[in-house]
């Protein structure tokens, strides 16, 4: 018995002294140090959730909100100085699921900004859809999307007016596809092709309701006899863009895009629209002087070709402009551009006519949020008078915005 006693009292003395040496060697936390040195714990105030409002109803499903203003003066030689609230921008962003993400933008027309209504009065502009974009991102090497959106055709026709250049579209673009662009229903393939440079293709199937390319032709109406635009063939159009980055040194890239469009319009008998661009932007971006010095060249060029029962309609033209960061918040901008086309009088006789532009702008940005631009323009259009223009306009954006694309 005092043999068994013997070999069992090491053993609970071991398990009662273990835990009590393993604890003394881990180190204390701070509220037990302040009880150890006889001070009160400091008060932890419960964590408050990751994501609520005031309602206590969590936001982390409501979209991303931004508000985009634009503020335009604008007058010219012979015509008086008006000015304008003239667009704002309500765009709404968010992951739809792990597969989709979703994209709106909702334009509101400013006060002082009106359109020929069809008894040919002054009224005001809608609120319009301006994009609904569905966009995958979970395919590899491959994104699709598919809604309403601004076409990747060339360079210039996807940005969104806020993102312009210049207060103004080049002439090339406004006479190509009219003032709200190449704006159409689509669906969309843009593959990233496996080269050593950036390239990616974009492969687009789109509605194809563009006026001035595709609904030109004007017929009489056989129940009223008003001279109205007919409608076109219900069938699907086609755009291929390529793009192509080149890194040319630390500080500069070289992009290039070729465009292709193509599909039947009004005229009949199987007559067909065919657009080509080509655009090329080159950006320098100093290392030294990151944030206070740059430049940016762009070109494009693009031919198009109506067909017509009576022989083709061309236009083509061109713009380059130049860009150059000369101090932290300023920007100074050149721009010069080209158009010829093809004008039919309606009777079959086919008049070529030229119109042009040169602008020259100056800009404050102080932030990414806003800017200060005025820019001088000398406008001819379609054979007219050149005139003298000038406009001032104020941007900015609130709420959380989604990067361009560069």
């Amino acid at each position: 018995m005092n043999q068994l006693t013997f070999k069992v009292t090491p053993l609970i003395v071991a398990l009662i002294c273990v835990p009590a040496l393993v604890g003394l060697a881990q180190e204390p936390d701070d509220a037990e140090l302040q009880e150890l040195l006889g001070q009160p714990a400091a008060y932890a105030p419960p964590s408050a959730p990751m994501s609520s409002t005031a309602t206590g109803i969590s936001n982390t499903f409501n979209p991303a909100i931004s508000v985009l203003g634009l503020m335009l003066g604008a007058g010219g030689a012979e015509r008086s100085t008006r000015f304008s609230l003239q667009e704002f921008e309500l765009r709404f962003t968010s992951i739809i699921d792990p597969f989709l993400r979703a994209d709106i933008t909702i334009a509101f027309p400013g006060e002082g900004t009106a359109v020929e209504a069809e008894n040919g009065e002054e009224a005001e502009p809608p609120v319009e859809l301006e994009a609904a974009i569905i966009t995958s991102t979970s395919v590899p090497q491959v994104t699709l999307q598919f809604g309403k959106y601004w076409l990747p055709f060339g360079k210039h026709n996807r940005l969104h007016t806020h993102q312009f250049p210049f207060i103004t579209p080049p002439l090339v673009i406004e006479q190509t596809f009219g003032g709200e662009a190449l704006n159409e229903l689509a669906l969309e393939a843009i593959p990233l092709l496996p080269t050593l440079f950036f390239s990616e293709l974009n492969l687009v199937m789109f509605q194809g309701d563009n006026d001035d390319l595709f609904l030109f032709e004007e017929r009489a109406n056989p129940e009223t006899g008003a001279s109205e635009t007919a409608a076109g063939p219900g069938k699907a159009k086609y755009l291929a863009h390529s793009k192509n980055l080149f890194e040319l040194t630390d500080a500069s890239t070289l992009e290039a895009g070729l465009s292709y469009l193509t599909g039947l319009n009004n005229a009949g008998s199987g007559a067909a629209t065919t657009v080509i661009g080509l655009d090329l932007t080159y950006k320098w971006r100093p290392l030294f002087a990151r944030g206070r010095s740059g430049a940016i060249v762009q070109f494009e060029w693009i031919d198009t070709t109506r067909e017509t029962g009576e022989g083709d309609l061309r236009s083509s033209g061109y713009y380059l402009s130049g860009q150059w960061r000369f101090a932290e918040f300023w920007w100074g901008e050149t721009r010069t551009g080209q158009f010829t086309a093809d004008v039919s009088d309606g009777a079959g006789a086919v008049e070529e006519q030229d119109s042009g532009h040169l602008d020259l702008l100056v800009a404050w940005v102080p932030t990414v949020f806003s800017a200060f631009r005025v820019q001088v323009s000398q406008i001819s259009t379609l054979g007219a008078d050149p005139e003298l223009f000038f406009f001032l306009q104020y941007s900015f954006s609130i709420g959380s915005h989604p990067a361009h694309t560069y």
